[in-house]
């Protein structure tokens, strides 16, 4: 995460030239996923939050316009999740609302018309606040049987970083010499656990938005 910032750093204090800042806000819709990994069964239950953030973008950086970013995300879900073996099994049922803010870096951009972007990169996250609620029970060799409330024995249910791909597509609209209004859709796929307690689950997110882009002129 440290890298990133310095990465943001540079590109705001660098050649600003032709650079364009956007804002953004948009509504996403989660999805929380995951088997194998001694997931025997899973089920899950989708959810809509919303997103937004800031963004710097049509950078040169050799042949490369890589975009950075910032945004914050809510997003929501449920799942029931069952863990087991020969001689053991657990089970959780969760309910969990999360805050997090991700900083971005996709080097890989693509423009088609003059008004269709595709950008591709990883986003690093970090956990801002949680709510959960739910279940757990399971036995083990040398466990008897046992349930209680996640919130009674766990001050913390989610990781507190993860790591993920990002895609992005962008349609702009101009409507002065400085200012674009840009619709798009953004979809992020998780690479690490969401729950350090519940190992295999991650999550998937949709995310559809509008911007307000500023090109950033030399005075």
């Amino acid at each position: 995460m440290k890298t990133l910032l310095f990465l943001l750093l540079i590109a705001a204090t660098s050649t600003l030239h032709g650079q364009r800042l956007e804002l953004m806000a948009a509504m996403n819709y989660n999805s929380f996923y995951g088997h194998g990994a001694g997931i025997d069964r899973a089920s899950y239950h989708s959810a809509p939050g919303f997103s937004a953030g800031i963004a710097l973008d049509s950078i040169k950086w050799g042949r490369l316009k890589p975009r950075y970013s910032m945004q914050f995300d809510f997003y929501q879900g449920s799942l029931k999740v069952t863990e087991g073996g020969p001689s053991y099994s657990k089970a959780v049922e969760a309910q969990v609302q999360k805050l997090v803010v991700g900083l971005c870096f996709m080097p890989f951009y693509i423009r088609t018309k003059k008004r269709i972007d595709f950008n591709f990169g990883l986003e690093v996250s970090g956990l801002i606040h949680e709510n959960f609620s739910g279940t757990t029970w399971g036995y083990g060799p040398f466990t008897p049987t046992y349930s209680y409330n996640l919130t009674e024995h766990y001050k913390r249910f989610s990781s507190i970083l993860n790591l993920g791909l990002k895609a992005r597509i962008g349609y702009n609209i101009q409507i002065s010499n400085s200012w674009d209004i840009c619709i798009q859709y953004l979809f992020y796929r998780g690479l690490g656990p969401e729950f350090y307690y519940v190992s295999g689950v991650r999550s998937m997110r949709h995310c559809v938005g509008v911007g307000f882009r500023k090109k950033i002129r030399k005075r």
